[in-house]
């Protein structure tokens, strides 16, 4: 009698425990793979749970946009290819809580005799839509003059046969993934890295909206620490985390496609030179001026200073029954997020002052860096 007593009350106990849990949804930004074999191992091993926190590890689908998931509140967390991110045109109102791959495994693969950027001009090209727009692709693109006026740029079909058939000349592609199935397969290719040519980025970092940062602080911070021990745990225990994979997530890729993927993770995880899941206020601060250079940002800028200027003709030709006239000078600026609010306001603040003693009557924008 006291022995079945005792296994109702450690069931009872184990059910109120786990309606403790709070629910947390994370949008993936691809398969289950390696890749995310951090959120994989805290889950499996029950860091999550230890922390708290029932979280559902929700795989990529290509009708889902990850930064819009998050930002409609679908997703409590989301994990995204840059520690900048940019949604439809604008800078998104997103924290970066940790980023795990320092180095993007973001590429371009080519046909062999493609050996630079400018090479691309005239050729087939395939990737996808954020990766043309905002990427360290989009910038390597940019910056060598390659675009849809003088190239065939193509929506991705994620098959690597479209190049293996020489149906495009080159794609995007992770260094993680599409490079060992080519090797695998003797198709002989050329790689193009935009960080090679100056344009860096990040990858697999955890993205949540400013609102739950700050509403719930507590949780946030959890979900980092109980991730870290899983990264730290697959990264010492590779074949036990590639089992999980292979056995309760996913076949899409082989044990010796997942090996290989878990040895250029750790690569661009760059450990010798970053403590795990560090972000950088520094790397985002250099995308978003690469970005705000290239253009691809600058449509928010004229759409600030043409309403600047709209708003000081306006002042400038109003009338008034004494014969005052008035004139009116603006400071404006395109919000940085990498910096703090602070600066923000000071630089814009020089930019008034900058306008005034222009002769006022002027509209100026900051230089915010």
């Amino acid at each position: 009698m006291k022995f079945r007593l005792s296994l109702v009350l450690l069931f009872f106990c184990n059910t109120v425990f786990a309606n403790d849990l709070q629910y947390v949804r994370v949008q993936l930004e691809w398969k289950y793979q390696f890749e995310f074999a951090g959120f994989i191992a805290a889950k499996e091993l029950g860091y999550y749970q230890e922390a708290g926190l029932d979280v559902d590890l929700v795989e990529y689908e290509p009708s889902v946009d990850n930064v819009l998931s998050l930002i409609q509140g679908d997703a409590d967390y989301v994990v995204h290819n840059s520690n900048l991110v940019v949604h439809g045109g604008h800078i998104a109102p997103v924290v970066v809580l940790a980023t795990y791959f320092q180095r993007s495994p973001l590429i371009f693969v080519t046909h062999p005799s493609i050996r630079t950027p400018g090479d691309l001009v005239g050729k087939r090209i395939m990737g996808t839509t954020d990766e043309f727009r905002y990427s360290s692709l989009a910038l390597l693109l940019n910056h060598f003059y390659v675009n849809s006026t003088n190239s065939d740029i193509r929506e991705h079909t994620f098959s690597i046969d479209d190049f293996i058939q020489g149906k495009v000349d080159a794609m995007s592609a992770f260094r993680s993934n599409q490079l060992y199935e080519l090797d695998r397969l003797g198709v002989a290719y050329n790689v193009i890295d935009p960080a090679d040519y100056g344009f860096v980025s990040s990858a697999v970092s955890v993205l949540a909206t400013q609102n739950a940062v700050v509403q719930n602080p507590e949780q946030t911070q959890r979900f980092v620490e109980a991730t870290n021990r899983g990264w730290e745990y697959a990264l010492e225990n590779v074949d036990a985390v590639i089992d999980m994979i292979l056995t309760r997530y996913s076949q899409q890729k082989s044990a010796p496609a997942l090996r290989y993927e878990a040895a250029v993770t750790e690569q661009m995880m760059q450990l010798d030179l970053f403590p795990l899941g560090a972000t950088s206020d520094e790397l985002g601060q250099r995308i978003f001026k690469q970005l705000k250079r290239s253009g691809l940002l600058h449509a928010d800028e004229r759409g600030l200073k043409a309403l600047a200027n709209s708003l000081r003709e306006a002042i400038s030709e109003a009338t008034f029954s004494s014969g005052l006239e008035v004139t009116a000078s603006f400071g404006f600026g395109l919000l940085n997020p990498v910096v703090s609010i602070d600066r923000n306001i000071t630089k814009i603040d020089d930019a008034l002052f900058q306008a005034k003693k222009s002769g006022r009557n002027c509209a100026v924008a900051a230089d915010i860096n």
